[in-house]
C-alpha cells in the first residue's frame, strides 16, 4: 500500500492542494528544509486504524538530516474525511516551537496517505444513480426528413444543390447551415429553422441514408449558399446518391433511382459501297457530369466506354459515325460493345451483317509436343475460328474477351495466334477436373493424340548385386521408363515439380513415394546421372553394408542377390573375431589398449577403416604396433605404410624396436634416389615415411598396393584441398586407418576430410557435407544434427579419455592468469589496434571480406605478439612487459620448488626472448623449434627426462606440440594462446600422459582486455563442437565387437543428405 501511495506525482499534487494547511502551522524555514527531505530518509513504521473513533494514526521514522544526527519519530492522526486532528515529533525543535522539518518531510512525501479522504460508498452510489436516472429517461424520437434538389445552371457543368429538412413542412437547410452546425458543436438542445419547426438534438433524428448525405454536404460543402457544384463535385455527389439509392430531383424532375443501363438508340445502315453509317439518337440526352446523363426524366450512370463515345460525339457536334467496311473489326471491338443492346441493322443489310450477342462456342483440344492447344470455333452468321479476320462479321468482342479470360483461369495463354497450355501441373489439372468444368459451359471435343494424356501409375524396383571386385551393380526397373527419363524425372523432383511427361505422352506423378525413394537412394549412394544411364557404377564394399542396413527399414524398393548375403555373412563372422596374440604377448598392454587393438583388427577383417582418436598420451602408437603384430601373425606377407610428421619419424622407429623388434621396419628418408630404392626394392613389412616425403615420392608409392596405410597425427590432412591430403587419399590399400587425438580442431569439415581418407564417400560428398554441417550456433536444431552425425560415425571412431581409462593418472589442473598490460605496452597495443581497425575498414571498402580474410591473420598476429612483449615487434622498445615479468616470477617459484616446466609459444622470437631472460637469471633450459632435427629433439627429450639439472623446456607449439613424451615435467605454461584448443591440449599432453606421477598444472597467461581474451572465448566454442561429435559417450569402446545385426543396421541407416 505504502509504495503505491508514495508515488511522487500523486503526492506532489496532494501536497500542493493542501499547502495552505502547512503554511499556517509550520515555520517557513522548517517548510523549506523539510521539502528537501526525500522519501528514502522516511519510513512508515506502522498504521493504527480506530473505526469506532473514526480516525487513523500513522507512525513515521525519519533518519538523520544534514544538520542533525539520529532518528526521530513522528505520529500524525487524521479522520476519515482527510482532516488532520493531531501531529507530533520527538525532536527538540517540535517540543520548543510545535514546528519541525521532520513533520514537513512526512507531509511532503506522504501527502496522499495523510490527506486522502476515505470515500463514502453510499454518497457515491447516490450520485451515480442521480446522473443515470436523468440521462437514461426514455425519449420519444421523431424522424426529420431530408430532400435533395439539383438544378443545372445556364453555364455548362455548374449545379445548384438545395437541401431541405423538416417533418410536416420542409425548410431550407442552405440558409441555416452554418448556424445549425455551430449549435450542434455547442451541444445546444434545440435549433429553430422556422416558426413551425424547431430541431431538437435529443428527440429528432435523420435516417441512416439521410445522415450520410448530410455529413457529406457538411464535410465537402460547408457553405451551400455561396458555392456551386462543378462537374467533378456533382459527379461525386451523384455517386453517393447512387450508392444509397437516395431519391432526389433534377431540374424539378423526380428521380427515384439512378439507372445503370444507358439506352442509347442507334441504327446501322449502308452508306455506300465502301462505308457503313451508324446513327445515334442523341436529341433528348443531356450530359450532367463525367459519369452521368439525363434523358426523359431519368438519370443514367454511364460506363467509361459509354462516356468516351458520347464525349467524342458531343465534342465534334456529331450524331453519326461512318464505319469504313475494311474497319468493321475495329467497330466490333471499339463501338459495338457499347451500343449492342440498343442497336438495329437496316433490313437491307441483315443478309450481310448480323449482330449476335453471345455466339455459339465449340472448343477443340489437341496435343502438340509439350503443349495443349485449344482451338475455338465461334458461330455468328457463319462459323469462324477465333483468330479469323473476316471483314463482314460483327463479333461480340466483349463476350470473346470473357471467354479467353475464362480459359486463362485454367492456365491457357495466347501465344502467336494460338491458345496454348505449357505448364505440366496445369495440364494434369485440366485432364483431372478442368475439362469437366469447361464442358458444363461449352461443347468440348478432344483429338486422339490428346486422349493419350494420362497419369501413369509407376511400379518401381531396384536390384543390386556386388562382386568380389568391389563393384556394386544395379538395375532400376520403372515399368518401361528409360534410364534417360529417370535422370530427368529426378531432376524435376529436385526442382519441386509435380509431374513429368514421358515421350509417349504419359504423365508421371513426381510425388509418387516409390520414385522419391529411388531418388533418395541414388543420392545416399552418390550414384551419378551417368551411372544411372549406364545402369552400373563402382563403390566401395562398405556402401553395400549400408545398403543392406536400409533395405528393410527404409526402402521397400531394394532387392539384393545371393552375393549380397554372402558379403553380409562374412561381415558378421569377423566383427566378433578375437585376437590370436597370446596373453604373454599382450601383457605389456593395458586393458583399454587391448580393446583398441581388437577394434582395429575387427575393422580390418570387415574391410572398414577407422580413426583411433584416443586422447593424447594413451598410447595410440603401441596399439597400432600390436594390431600390425596380429595381422602379420595371420599373413606375414602383409605390407603396412605408416605416414608421420617429420618430428616423430625416429620416435616410431624406437617404439617398434621396443615393442616389436621382430617386425622388419624400414624408415624411408634420405635423398630421393635412396628413397626410391627403399620403396621399390626392399622387402619389409612396415615402411615409415613423412607427409612431405610421401608427397614427393607419390609416383613410387602409387605403384604399390599395401594391406594398410596408417596416418599418424592425421589432423595433417584436415584441409581436403591440400596437396598432402590428396596424396594420402590416392594411396592404394585394403584398409586405411588414422591416428589423431584431435580429429576436429576448428570445424566438422576436418572430420569429413579424415573420413574421406579412411572410407571415401561414407560422409557423402564435400559440398553436401559442408552445406549440412556448417555450424554457427549451438541451438536445438544444430545439436540434433550433430547428435545424428555422432551416431553415424561412432562405429568407426574409438575415443577414450585419460580420466576414464587410467584411474591412477594424476589430475590436470587448468589455471588462467589474467595480466594487465603495462602503461607503455597498453599505448602500443591501442595504437596498433586502431591501425588494424583502419586497415580492415579500408579492405572492406576496397575488396570486401575476401580481401579482409587474406590480410587479417598477420594483423592479429602482431597484436598477439605485443601482448607478450612489444620488443618482439619493435626492437627499440625498452619499457618491459608485465606478462614476461609474471612469467619469470612463476618460473622462479616452481623451479625452486623442484618442478619441471614445459613452456609453449607460437612465436620463435618469443621463444628466443624468453630463453635470454631465463639465462640472465641463471635458469637453464632446452629449446625445440623447427630448426632442430628429429634426432636432436629426441636427445634433448631424453636428457630432460633423465636429468634434473635442466628444469625448463621451451617448445614451439607447432614444432613440438605432438609426439614428444615429456612426462617428467608437471607444469605446463602457455605463454600465448593459439586459435584452437586442441593444439594446446596436444602440447599439454606431452606432460599429462602415461608415466606421469604428479598432478599436472596447466597455466595460461592471458593479457586482460586484449585479443587474447577473445581467443579464449573462441577456444570454448571449438571445444563445444569437438565435445558434441568426438568426446561423446558412445566412442570410448570397441562398438563394432558389441553390435548386434539390428544395431548395425540402425547405426548405418542414419541419413547423410540434405
Amino acid at each position: 500500500m505504502f509504495e503505491k501511495e508514495n508515488d511522487y506525482v500523486t503526492n506532489r499534487k496532494m501536497y500542493l492542494d493542501n499547502k495552505d494547511y502547512i503554511l499556517k502551522r509550520f515555520a517557513y524555514s522548517d517548510i523549506v528544509r523539510g521539502e528537501l527531505i526525500t522519501s528514502y530518509s522516511i519510513e512508515v513504521t506502522d498504521e493504527h486504524d480506530y473505526p469506532d473513533k473514526g480516525y487513523t494514526d500513522y507512525y513515521f521514522e525519519t533518519n538523520s538530516y544534514y544538520y542533525d544526527v539520529g532518528k526521530y519519530r513522528q505520529v500524525i492522526r487524521k479522520n476519515d474525511d482527510g482532516e488532520i486532528l493531531a501531529y507530533s515529533c520527538n525532536c527538540n525543535n517540535f517540543r520548543d516551537t510545535s514546528s519541525c522539518v521532520h513533520l514537513v518531510g512526512c507531509f511532503h512525501n506522504y501527502a496522499f496517505l495523510i490527506f486522502y479522504a476515505k470515500p463514502d460508498p453510499l454518497k457515491i452510489s447516490n450520485n451515480i444513480l442521480d446522473i443515470l436516472s436523468k440521462t437514461n429517461k426514455p425519449v420519444v424520437k421523431k424522424e426529420v426528413f431530408l430532400s435533395v434538389d439539383i438544378l443545372s445552371s445556364s453555364t455548362d457543368f455548374l449545379y445548384d444543390v438545395k437541401i431541405k429538412i423538416g417533418i410536416n413542412k420542409m425548410y431550407s437547410y442552405n440558409n441555416k447551415q452554418n448556424q445549425f452546425l455551430q449549435a450542434s458543436n455547442r451541444k445546444d438542445d434545440e435549433f429553430t429553422f422556422g416558426k413551425d419547426f424547431t430541431f431538437n438534438f435529443n428527440s429528432n433524428y435523420f435516417s441512416k441514408k439521410a445522415t450520410k448525405v448530410l455529413k457529406y454536404i457538411n464535410r465537402f460543402h460547408p457553405d451551400l449558399n455561396k458555392n456551386w457544384f462543378d462537374d467533378k463535385e456533382i459527379n461525386n455527389f451523384l455517386d453517393l446518391l447512387k450508392e444509397l439509392d437516395y431519391p432526389f430531383t433534377y431540374n424539378l424532375h423526380k428521380i427515384t433511382k439512378i439507372l445503370e443501363e444507358f439506352p442509347l438508340q442507334s441504327t446501322v445502315e449502308e452508306m455506300d459501297q465502301d462505308n457503313y453509317i451508324v446513327n445515334f439518337d442523341l436529341k433528348d440526352y443531356k450530359l450532367i457530369s463525367y459519369n452521368y446523363a439525363y434523358n426523359n426524366s431519368n438519370v443514367y450512370y454511364l460506363s467509361d466506354k459509354e462516356i468516351s463515345l458520347l464525349f467524342l460525339l458531343y465534342k465534334q457536334n456529331m450524331s453519326s459515325l461512318i464505319i469504313p467496311k475494311n474497319r468493321l473489326k475495329d467497330f466490333s471491338s471499339g463501338v459495338l460493345p457499347i451500343i449492342k443492346k440498343h442497336v438495329e441493322v437496316n433490313e437491307n443489310l441483315k443478309d450481310k451483317i448480323q449482330i449476335i450477342n453471345e455466339p455459339d462456342v465449340s472448343l477443340y483440344f489437341d496435343l502438340n509436343k509439350d503443349n495443349v492447344i485449344c482451338n475455338i470455333k465461334l458461330k455468328y452468321n457463319e462459323e469462324i475460328d477465333y483468330f479469323d479476320n473476316k471483314a463482314n462479321v460483327l463479333r461480340d468482342v466483349e463476350f470473346e474477351t470473357n471467354l479467353i479470360s475464362y480459359l486463362e483461369t485454367f492456365g491457357f495463354i495466347k501465344n502467336n495466334k494460338k491458345i496454348i497450355m505449357n505448364d505440366l501441373d496445369k495440364i494434369v489439372y485440366l485432364i483431372d477436373e478442368g475439362l469437366n468444368l469447361i464442358s458444363k459451359k461449352y461443347p468440348v471435343y478432344t483429338t486422339e493424340n490428346f486422349k493419350k494424356l494420362g497419369l501413369k501409375k509407376t511400379k518401381v524396383s531396384s536390384t543390386f548385386s556386388i562382386g568380389k571386385d568391389n563393384i556394386l551393380s544395379y538395375d532400376f526397373n520403372l515399368d518401361g521408363i528409360s534410364n534417360d527419363d529417370i535422370v530427368n524425372i529426378f531432376k524435376s523432383i529436385k526442382e519441386k515439380k509435380k509431374y513429368y511427361k514421358l515421350s509417349n505422352n504419359q504423365i508421371v506423378d513426381l510425388e509418387d513415394s516409390d520414385l522419391n525413394e529411388l531418388m533418395n537412394l541414388t543420392e545416399e549412394l552418390d550414384i551419378t546421372d551417368e551411372d544411372i544411364i549406364n545402369a552400373k557404377g563402382s563403390v566401395m564394399k562398405y556402401r553395400a553394408i549400408y545398403l543392406d542396413s536400409i533395405k528393410d527399414s527404409k526402402y521397400s524398393i531394394i532387392k539384393t542377390d545371393n552375393l549380397f548375403k554372402e558379403f553380409i555373412n562374412n561381415f558378421h563372422q569377423y566383427k566378433d573375431a578375437n585376437l590370436t596374440l597370446t596373453d604373454d604377448e599382450l601383457k605389456t598392454l593395458r586393458d583399454y589398449q587391448i580393446t583398441g587393438v581388437k577394434w582395429l583388427y575387427n575393422l580390418d577383417k570387415c574391410s572398414f577403416g577407422g580413426i583411433l582418436a584416443d586422447e593424447m598420451g594413451l598410447g595410440k602408437t603401441i596399439q597400432l604396433i600390436y594390431y600390425i603384430k596380429q595381422m602379420l601373425k595371420e599373413d606375414n606377407t602383409y605390407k603396412f605404410l605408416i605416414v608421420v610428421p617429420t618430428s616423430l619419424l625416429y620416435n616410431w622407429d624406437r617404439e617398434f624396436e621396443k615393442f616389436a623388434p621382430d617386425i622388419p621396419v624400414k624408415i624411408v628418408n634420405g635423398i630421393k634416389t635412396k628413397r626410391q630404392d627403399l620403396i621399390e626394392n626392399t622387402n619389409k613389412n612396415v615402411y615409415i615415411t613423412t607427409y612431405g616425403l610421401l608427397r614427393e615420392d607419390l609416383e613410387y608409392y602409387e605403384k604399390i598396393h599395401y594391406h594398410a596405410v596408417i596416418l599418424d597425427e592425421a589432423q595433417n590432412i584436415k584441409n581436403p584441398l591440400a596437396g598432402t591430403t590428396k596424396a594420402c587419399k590416392s594411396m592404394k590399400a585394403d584398409v586405411k586407418f588414422a591416428l589423431t587425438g584431435t580429429p576436429i580442431e576448428n570445424s566438422a569439415v576436418e572430420l569429413w576430410s579424415i573420413f574421406d581418407y579412411i572410407m571415401p564417400g561414407y560422409l557423402s560428398k564435400y559440398d553436401k557435407f559442408t552445406s549440412k554441417y556448417k555450424v554457427k550456433e549451438f541451438d536445438e536444431d544444430t545439436n540434433k544434427l550433430l547428435d545424428s552425425l555422432s551416431k553415424q560415425i561412432s562405429p568407426f571412431i574409438l575415443r577414450r579419455k585419460k580420466k576414464d581409462v587410467i584411474k591412477e593418472l594424476p589430475e590436470k589442473i587448468e589455471t588462467n592468469i589474467f595480466i594487465e598490460l603495462g602503461d607503455e605496452q597498453k599505448k602500443i597495443y591501442v595504437a596498433e589496434l586502431n591501425k588494424v581497425k583502419e586497415a580492415i575498414e579500408e579492405a572492406l571498402n576496397d575488396g570486401g571480406m575476401s580481401k579482409v580474410r587474406f590480410m587479417i591473420l598477420p594483423l592479429l598476429t602482431k597484436l598477439r605478439q605485443i601482448c607478450i612483449d612489444p620488443k618482439i615487434v619493435y626492437s627499440d622498445y625498452t619499457s618491459g612487459s608485465n606478462k614476461i615479468d609474471r612469467f619469470l616470477s612463476v618460473i622462479e617459484e616452481v623451479t625452486n620448488n623442484g618442478h619441471k616446466v614445459l613452456v609453449f609459444t607460437s612465436f620463435r622470437t618469443a621463444l628466443n626472448l624468453v630463453k635470454d631472460k631465463l639465462d640472465s637469471i641463471g635458469i637453464k633450459s632446452y629449446q625445440i623449434d623447427g630448426s632442430v632435427s628429429s634426432k636432436e629433439r629426441q636427445t634433448r627429450v631424453d636428457n630432460f627426462n633423465n636429468n634434473d639439472d635442466v628444469k625448463v623446456f621451451l617448445i614451439m607449439l607447432k614444432s613440438g606440440g605432438t609426439g614428444l613424451n615429456l612426462a617428467s615435467a608437471d607444469i605446463v605454461i602457455h605463454l600465448d594462446l593459439w586459435w584452437n584448443p586442441q593444439a594446446e591440449n596436444q602440447a599439454t599432453d606431452r606432460a599429462h600422459r602415461i608415466g606421469q606421477k604428479n598432478t599436472v598444472e596447466v597455466i595460461k597467461l592471458v593479457s586482460k582486455g586484449t585479443i587474447e581474451e577473445k581467443v579464449l572465448d573462441l577456444q570454448e566454442k571449438k571445444k563445444e563442437l569437438s565435445n558434441r561429435l568426438i568426446d561423446s559417450n558412445n566412442m570410448d569402446q570397441n562398438i563394432i565387437s558389441e553390435l548386434t545385426e539390428k544395431d548395425i543396421k540402425n547405426l548405418l541407416a542414419f541419413e547423410n543428405r540434405d
